[in-house]
């Protein structure tokens, strides 16, 4: 059985679990790795089922193809025509709303973090973009049941921007000489370097809504 739910009912399929002995195995909405690697396993079964006599008709396509140093981008393509996939549409991992990406931030010393972190981390990252303020731009934002984790909302684009900058940054180790920190601004996490940020592929586990925290180290800092 599947059952859909929102955040807040998760109190309710609780009692349901009491009530009924049954567990349900708690699971997000699909990410993009997910869902592409189940239409990439559909590929050969797919032409498995095409039939020998038509292959003549498309040789000499297929050898045109195979030309070039291309040749694995044209397979590549051709695979995910037989799937059934010619576009890729990012969506959030805590919504399931199209053209939103989900993020994770994590403090690798261990620290609890707060929603501020993400704030602050990301408007250090990348102030604007095409005219607007990425930190404006968070969406839904929640604590990970790691207190260490937090993951959160942005559009597609701004999402890709942040995790580029993060990563040039990360590869000047975390500006840690403070070179390219202004005159007079305390380090944050990212000049400390003890945040991390990449692209959520599986969404953790989330702390219940309205659960307390850890007591952050608070944005800008």
């Amino acid at each position: 059985a599947i059952l859909l739910h929102s955040e807040r009912e998760r109190r309710s399929v609780g009692d349901l679990e009491r009530r009924t002995g049954i567990r349900f195995a708690k699971q997000g909405p699909p990410s993009v790795q997910t869902v592409m690697g189940a239409a990439a396993a559909l590929v050969p079964r797919r032409i498995g089922t095409v039939d020998p006599r038509l292959l003549p008709y498309f040789e000499e396509a297929a050898a045109a193809l195979l030309e070039g140093d291309d040749a694995l981008q044209k397979v590549a393509a051709m695979c995910a025509v037989v799937a059934g996939q010619s576009s890729l549409s990012q969506h959030s991992l805590l919504t399931g709303e199209e053209h939103l990406k989900t993020l994770l931030v994590e403090a690798t010393d261990g620290a609890p973090l707060e929603a501020r972190d993400a704030v602050a981390s990301v408007a250090q990252l990348v102030p604007s973009l095409n005219g607007e303020r990425c930190a404006d731009s968070i969406g839904k934002i929640r604590q990970c049941a790691s207190p260490c984790k937090l993951v959160f909302d942005l559009p597609d684009e701004m999402a890709d921007a942040v995790v580029a900058a993060f990563d040039a940054l990360a590869a000047t180790d975390g500006g840690e000489d403070g070179a390219a920190r202004p005159s007079g601004r305390r380090p944050t996490l990212l000049d400390s370097g003890v945040l991390s940020i990449s692209a959520c592929a599986e969404l953790p586990e989330l702390r219940p809504l309205g659960g307390r925290g850890g007591g952050g180290r608070g944005g800008g800092r």
